[in-house]
């Protein structure tokens, strides 16, 4: 680049390297920027300018070699060419390089969430488990519960059953105990009345002998003994009817 000043011209230049450079690390805004300097620079060189100017001293001597200006801005155009060719390329695989980076991230992204995705699965079939087996052992200790409910409930019913079949058996012992007693009292009144009735046939007998022969010692000894027999046998009529009225209220 002759034609441009030679600090404006190196400045340019490695403005131009540098934002390249950092557009290929990631950064394609400074791609752009390294377009619009190195449009500048084409911009600047101007074939219709002054191409040089040069102070001469005295005792100086200059030599001027003269070549096409076509030909040279041909080759000029043909190297820039070629340049912005290798630049898009290179910006072409920093992109590509981009974009398969970002799949890439993409990519593990998604990995990462389909293992967060079968990780929360695994948790909710281990849930699931739990839950059932809580469910199986809740209508196991139920299942206990109703079958120990029902065997104490057989269980008390036989006790009641057994109660009150003893009740039973002790009242029907009662009644005949209560039968028994009865039966015995009214044997023993039907005894003692029949010796009531002896003892006052024979009373009675006494009195009309003694009427009709006067009294004797003998007959009144044996009148006193027959009314002795007859108290003596009120006396056991009413022992038998006590026992039997205590054995009624046992």
């Amino acid at each position: 680049m002759a034609d441009l000043p030679g600090q404006l011209d190196g400045m340019l230049r490695r403005f131009v390297k540098a934002e390249v450079r950092r557009g290929l690390t990631g950064n394609w805004y400074w791609l752009l920027l390294a377009g619009s300097t190195y449009f500048l620079r084409r911009v600047l060189n101007d074939q219709k300018t002054v191409v040089s100017n040069v102070m001469v001293s005295p005792g100086e001597q200059l030599v001027i070699a003269v070549r096409d200006r076509k030909s040279d801005a041909n080759n000029g155009k043909a190297q820039n060419n070629g340049k912005a060719q290798a630049k898009n390329g290179k910006a072409e695989k920093a992109k590509s390089g981009m974009a398969e980076a970002k799949n890439v991230k993409a990519e593990k992204a998604k990995s990462k969430n389909g293992k967060a995705e079968s990780k929360a699965r695994k948790a909710e079939t281990k849930d699931a488990k739990a839950e059932n087996k809580a469910r199986k052992a809740q209508s196991k200790a139920e299942s206990k519960d109703a079958k120990a409910q029902s065997k104490a409930e057989s269980k008390d019913a036989k006790a009641e059953n057994k109660a009150e079949s003893k009740a039973r058996k002790a009242q029907s012992k009662d009644a005949k105990a209560q039968s028994k007693a009865e039966s015995k009292s009214a044997k023993a009144q039907s005894k003692a009345e029949t010796k009531a009735r002896e003892a006052r046939r024979a009373e009675s007998k006494a009195r009309k002998a003694q009427n009709k022969n006067g009294e004797t010692p003998g007959k009144v000894r044996k009148v006193e003994i027959v009314e002795i027999k007859a108290q003596k046998a009120d006396s056991k009529n009413g022992k038998a009817e006590s026992k039997a009225l205590t054995a009624i209220d046992v």
